[in-house]
């Protein structure tokens, strides 16, 4: 499962094509908070993710993007990884996790 964003202008928008052509998506942290909830309750077959972990991640790095930027990541169980930014036509990719504490 792959989430995708594009910052475009002041906001964000989050998608996330599944396999049988469908495509999820909405705008800023409410956008992917959404996607989220659709994915572990509907019948995508999602329901083991820890969401909490992947709007903590989105809380991080959207204030940080600037126009045009693209950020795709994966979503594991309890992880979020394969992190890839791209800023200017300039890919960087980080395969390990996002590690996320509260406290």
């Amino acid at each position: 499962m792959e989430i995708h964003s594009k910052k475009i202008e002041s906001d964000v928008l989050h998608f996330s094509e599944l396999s049988e052509g469908h495509t999820l998506e909405g705008w800023g942290i409410s956008g992917v908070s959404k996607i989220l909830k659709e994915l572990v309750e509907g019948s995508y077959g999602y329901d083991y993710l820890n969401t909490d972990i992947v709007v903590a991640f989105y809380r991080h790095i959207q204030p940080r993007m600037l126009p045009g930027d693209e950020v795709r990541v994966d979503l594991a169980e309890n992880d979020v990884l394969n992190i890839r930014f791209e800023h200017d036509g300039v890919l960087e990719s980080y395969p390990n996790l996002f590690l996320y504490h509260e406290s």
